[in-house]
Order: C-alpha cells, then sequence, then structure tokens
C-alpha cells in the first residue's frame, strides 16, 4: 500500500473500535403515535470524493417534546468520469429524493412531512425552472424530482451551519460526532424554523418511477 495511503488509512482503522461504543437507535415509535407528528427531514451533498444523502425522523408528540433520529442514510463515491460540483449535488438531491420517496410510502406520510434540504443555491435554481430549458442531463434529473416532491418544500441550509451533515466529508468516530449524526441535526429539533417551513399540501407522494 502506497505511504500516502497508509497515512490515511491508519487513523480512520484505529478509530473503528469505538464505533461499537455508539449503538443506533432502531425502534421508532410509529406504532404508537400518530403519524400526523412525524416529519422526515432530508440533506444532501456532494463532494469531488463522494455524494449521498441522508434522512432523520422528527418525532413531536402531543406535548411538545420533540426527538430526532437518523432512519437511513446512502452514500457512493463520485462517477470516474468528472462532473462539476453543482452536478454532484444534483445527484445527491435525487439520491435523497428515492429516499424521502421509499420512506414516506412505508411510512404512510403524505407530501407536507417531507422536509428536503440542500446547501447547493444552483440545484435549487434549476428546480426552479422549466426542463425545457435547462441541458438534457440536468433536466432529466430535475424532472424526476419535482414528479415526487414539489420544488416549494426544497429548502436551503448554509453549508457552515452544524445542521448539516455531509457524507461526503470524513467523520471521525468521536463521541460528539457519532452522537450528532446519530440523534439528528439542530434543524431537525428546532421548532421554530420547522414550523416556519411546514408546508400546508396534503397530498401523498406520487409515484416518480
Amino acid at each position: 500500500m502506497p505511504d500516502s495511503v497508509l497515512q490515511r488509512w491508519l487513523p480512520w482503522a484505529e478509530e473503528l473500535p469505538s464505533v461499537k461504543l455508539h449503538p443506533i437507535p432502531r425502534k421508532y415509535p410509529t406504532l404508537t403515535w400518530n403519524t400526523n407528528y412525524i416529519t422526515l427531514h432530508g440533506f444532501s451533498d456532494a463532494s469531488n470524493l463522494a455524494l449521498g444523502a441522508v434522512v432523520y425522523a422528527r418525532f413531536q408528540q402531543p406535548d411538545g417534546t420533540v426527538t430526532s433520529n437518523i432512519i437511513m442514510a446512502r452514500a457512493k463515491v463520485c462517477p470516474v468520469k468528472r462532473r462539476s460540483i453543482p452536478k454532484l449535488e444534483l445527484e445527491a438531491a435525487v439520491i435523497l429524493t428515492k429516499l424521502l420517496y421509499y420512506l414516506a410510502t412505508i411510512l404512510h406520510l403524505s407530501t407536507n412531512q417531507l422536509q428536503p434540504w440542500t446547501d447547493s443555491e444552483i440545484v435549487l435554481a434549476w428546480l426552479r425552472k422549466m426542463p425545457c430549458r435547462l441541458e438534457t442531463f440536468v433536466a432529466n434529473r430535475t424532472s424526476f424530482i419535482l414528479e415526487a416532491l414539489p420544488e416549494s418544500s426544497w429548502r436551503h441550509v448554509p453549508t457552515h451551519k452544524p445542521c448539516r451533515h455531509s457524507k461526503s466529508r470524513f467523520i471521525s468516530n468521536r463521541s460528539n460526532s457519532i452522537i450528532s449524526v446519530v440523534e439528528g441535526t439542530s434543524l431537525a429539533h428546532s421548532t421554530s424554523i420547522y414550523m416556519a417551513t411546514y408546508q400546508t399540501t396534503t397530498t401523498d407522494p406520487p409515484t416518480p418511477w
């Protein structure tokens, strides 16, 4: 193994044993709580190395108590053929769309309970345009996204915000990092921000495939 690769591998390998110290809860109160109190917050991100998306389930009890946990995530390496960062961000948004639609289907949630987030303002601008005015690569993916999630449901999260969780970057297995990832983001816990972005649509998510 080349020394350059070994120097990056060893610190990561040394921290692997600490993963077992942070179990990820897999039991969610979906069967005992009214689904009206459940929302899904999804975040997508990309870099030159990888792209992906993560979804947090946000549970709000009638008394106002809020909890959130990671419920599903997916990541993959970037294609060999180089693409611009905005196009990779768009690919990540497609992954997020698939995750949200899948979870909404199995949990019987409506579109007003799905909240997608991206830190790419270019992606948000593409979603606001008619697909016929975009190049084929972008048009195909924006059309796919908009068939499942309306443009108005997408929100921008600044890159520096702590609520943004990026799978395209290395995350150390330190306690604070793991807890932040597992328990959800500060944004998912914020009732005021959540209510400000809540949609009133009550239709079920259409099939995008």
